[in-house]
Order: structure tokens, then C-alpha cells, then sequence
């Protein structure tokens, strides 16, 4: 007998982890009208009338580029909801200019704003290379941050929320680390995680009170899952992308999105670890990212998802940056 083991990731794609319209002929090469294109047609524009208010929905990277571009010119941003960002009528040649770099496109917006104005997050992040590349590619500023600096005296000053994904543990933390870490904790700072690292990270700080299943570790692929929650639920694709898969169980906190109740894998690899352990049949249904406040007062957002993997699935992007603006309120 043999063994098979999957050698790397076994189910991408552009349509359900990107957005992207795609018409699909399952029989036949269609027949269409074809010209040379010899350059670009810009994708970005302000549809709303002049004088209203200009909203743009987070769907992807891109998106997020241009709320971040229009925060660093001290635009008055606010959200009308955790997928909605509002901007002035006033600010609409800066709205303009974002639109035409980013190629997002700005409509009028339904109603005004009842939130704050946002302000860019300062980000630690204990995060992979390709996690720190997606998460500056949209314009946060990222301060890098693992067990061995907060150890060597790194700070948390001045940071609004802590991403961990890789390269923390908590328990690794000598007594100069942990009090940087339980200080920030102490003080409300929002944190969002990622995998085993991050989930490890929210069992050894108690910050929701979730506990974590692991799936299959080389299982991957693409994932069906609900939407149900109000931060990264909120307009999001009806598809994720996992490798390792978590999920979480307990109660009191907000389950945001699910792995979908009957048949979760779309394409990829993930059978069960053991006969009724870590395949998609014990995931259906389960929570595959939630949200919650902390003990302390901050905001915390785990996720059991990939969505920022090898710079990939570009349609999920917005999830993490609305739990980022969300825990950094």
C-alpha cells in the first residue's frame, strides 16, 4: 500500500477567491467579438452626482488602498457600515484621484454616516512575509513584532491593534515581553489572529472565550461558508480559502462567517485526520471566524481562514481590514 500526501495547494481560484466575472462555457469554446488592446481602460470613477456624499464598499485590496490613500490626505472618512466607507461631497477631487490609481469606484452614498471619523490603524504584526507584503500593499502601516523582540524591549507603543499569525507565543515571553503584551491587552488594544499561532495566542490571553479545532494540517483549498456576522461577514464572498483549517466552538462571542453546513470543500484537498476527526464533515457548520470584545474593554477577531495566503486571494482582503478598522476603534 501507499501513502499519498499533498505536495502544495491543490484549489485556486480567480472567480471564487478574487470576484472576478467570469463566464464559463463548459462544452465548447464560445464564440466572441475580439479587438487588439493596446492599452488599459481605467476601471475607477465617482458616479455620484456633484454635491452628494460618496460611499465606497470594501470588496477587495484595492479598495482598501484607496481608504488608506484618503486618510494619509487627511480626508474626513467615516463608515456607514463595517463593508461602507463615506466621504464628504467636499473631498471629492481627492475621491477622483484615488479612483483613477486604485481603479475603485465611488457611488453616492444612501444615508449619512453615524460613526466617528476613521483613522489609519497602527498595526504590530507577528505575521508571514506574504501576510506583511498584503497587509503594507494596502497601505497599513505594519510594525514587525515576534516573541524575540517583544523579549529584547520591542514596544507597543503607539499601536492600535496586534495581528498574530506567526513568530508569538505567549508562553515564550520572558517577563519583559509579557508585560509589554499585558499592558497593551490591559489598555484595550484590539487584536486580530490568524491559524494555530493566533488561536494558541487567544487560549494563552483569554481574550474571547472560543476554543479551537484543528483541521487536517496540509489540508487546503477553496471553502463555501455563510456570512452572518456584522464585521467581516458584512459583504463578503460566499467563498474562503483554508490551509490547516480551524474552527472555533463556545459561546459569547459573534460567530462571522461559517463554514457552510453541508459539503464546505469547493476544490482542493481535506480529508478527515482520522476516521470522524479534522475533515470538511466535522467543519460543516462550524464557526470559521468570529469576533468579540475582550474582558479588558478592546476588540478581538480570530480567524480560522486563510485569507490573505501567498498574496492570493485578493477577494478576500477586505475581511481582514475591516477587523483591523473595526478592533482599532
Amino acid at each position: 500500500m501507499f501513502a499519498m500526501k499533498m505536495y502544495d495547494i491543490s484549489g485556486w481560484s480567480h472567480r471564487l477567491l478574487w470576484g472576478a466575472p467570469v463566464d464559463i462555457s463548459r462544452f465548447a469554446a464560445p464564440r466572441v467579438a475580439t479587438v487588439p488592446v493596446t492599452a488599459a481602460t481605467a476601471t475607477g470613477a465617482v458616479t455620484a452626482g456633484r454635491g452628494q456624499d460618496l460611499a465606497l464598499t470594501l470588496r477587495d485590496g484595492s479598495d482598501v488602498r484607496a481608504v488608506n490613500a484618503l486618510l494619509d490626505r487627511e480626508v474626513k472618512v467615516s463608515r456607514l457600515d463595517a463593508a461602507t466607507v463615506v466621504v464628504p461631497a467636499a473631498a471629492r477631487r481627492q475621491a477622483e484621484e484615488v479612483a483613477g490609481l486604485f481603479g475603485v469606484r465611488f457611488e453616492a452614498a444612501r444615508r449619512a454616516p453615524t460613526g466617528a471619523l476613521m483613522a489609519k490603524p497602527v498595526l504590530a504584526g507577528a505575521v508571514a512575509a506574504d501576510e506583511l507584503f498584503v497587509l503594507r500593499e494596502m497601505g497599513f502601516e505594519v510594525r514587525p513584532v515576534s516573541t524575540a523582540l517583544l523579549n529584547a524591549g520591542a514596544s507597543l507603543t503607539g499601536v492600535d491593534t496586534l495581528v498574530v499569525s506567526s513568530g508569538l507565543s505567549y508562553a515564550q515571553l520572558n517577563a519583559t515581553g509579557r508585560a509589554t503584551v499585558d499592558a497593551f491587552l490591559a489598555g484595550g488594544g484590539g487584536v486580530v489572529t490568524r491559524g494555530a499561532t493566533g488561536a494558541g495566542f487567544n487560549a494563552a490571553t483569554a481574550l474571547l472565550p472560543a476554543s479551537a479545532v484543528t483541521g487536517r494540517g496540509d489540508a487546503n483549498g477553496v471553502v463555501a461558508v455563510d456570512n452572518t456576522g456584522p464585521v467581516v461577514g458584512a459583504g463578503s464572498q460566499p467563498n474562503s480559502f483554508v490551509y490547516s483549517p480551524l474552527w472555533f466552538t463556545g459561546t459569547g462571542f459573534t460567530v462571522e462567517q461559517r463554514y457552510a453546513a453541508t459539503d464546505p470543500l469547493v476544490a482542493g484537498h481535506w480529508l478527515p485526520s482520522a476516521p470522524g476527526v479534522g475533515g470538511p464533515d466535522q467543519a460543516a457548520g462550524q464557526a470559521a471566524v468570529i469576533s468579540g470584545t475582550t474582558t479588558a474593554g478592546g476588540r478581538a477577531v480570530l480567524f480560522g481562514t486563510e485569507p490573505l495566503f501567498r498574496a492570493h486571494p485578493k477577494g478576500l482582503y477586505a475581511q481582514v481590514a475591516r477587523a483591523l478598522y473595526w478592533t482599532a476603534d
